[in-house]
């Protein structure tokens, strides 16, 4: 596992990024946050899985599915350097049904992990700072389910992979078993699929 410094770096350098503001804040938010290692394949769950925890992934990706009643209604694959929230905004509901939320670590991952609750508290004392975050989770959020929708316009596999080069190509080489259920396709059809993408794209 990295070491707290190695963490905190991590984070600040993806806050300075997003115009996100922890300036100052860093010593009173980290003491409140834990630090995770999961197994390939094993389920992202902290302490209380009912609350929300805005989680940071600093090395490893995510396998994420949204659930309404036993229908999936959107999938996220994340791969580190990124965030993602565990829990559902109910304030400001998203243009899709999500009841709930599973995530699965799709290879050897390391996270941080924060109640939403405590982390906005705290960035409160600094004006606008909470709202912010809360934006910034949204508008990712969105972005992800979008993106989703437009990889299934795509009818072919190789027209799939051809997008996710284009848009998001860390997800290429994303674990082949959580790749492929996130394109909603065997494994073993993926397979095929990036042995002649390869031939063809990667020239």
């Amino acid at each position: 596992m990295g070491t707290i410094i190695d963490y905190k770096v991590n984070i600040l350098q993806y806050a300075d990024k997003h115009g996100l503001h922890f300036e100052g804040l860093m010593h009173e938010i980290f003491p409140l946050t834990l630090n995770l290692l999961f197994k390939k394949g094993s389920p992202i769950k902290m302490i209380n899985h009912k609350e929300n925890y805005l989680i940071f992934i600093h090395s490893g990706q995510v396998y994420g599915t949204c659930h309404d009643g036993n229908y999936i209604s959107s999938k996220k694959l994340i791969t580190g350097k990124e965030i993602f929230l565990q829990g559902i905004i109910s304030k400001e509901p998203l243009p899709y049904q999500c009841a709930d939320q599973l995530w699965v670590a799709a290879d050897r991952t390391e996270i941080t992990g924060i109640d939403l609750e405590l982390i906005l508290k705290k960035l409160s004392q600094k004006e606008g700072a909470a709202e912010k975050l809360i934006d910034h989770i949204r508008t990712i959020e969105l972005e992800r389910h979008n993106n989703y929708l437009k990889v299934h316009n795509n009818k072919s596999i190789i027209d799939k992979l051809t997008f996710l080069y284009q848009t998001d190509p860390n997800k290429i080489t994303s674990t082949k078993k959580y790749l492929a259920e996130y394109l909603n396709v065997t494994s073993q059809g993926l397979s095929k699929a990036m042995a002649t993408w390869d031939k063809t794209y990667l020239v």
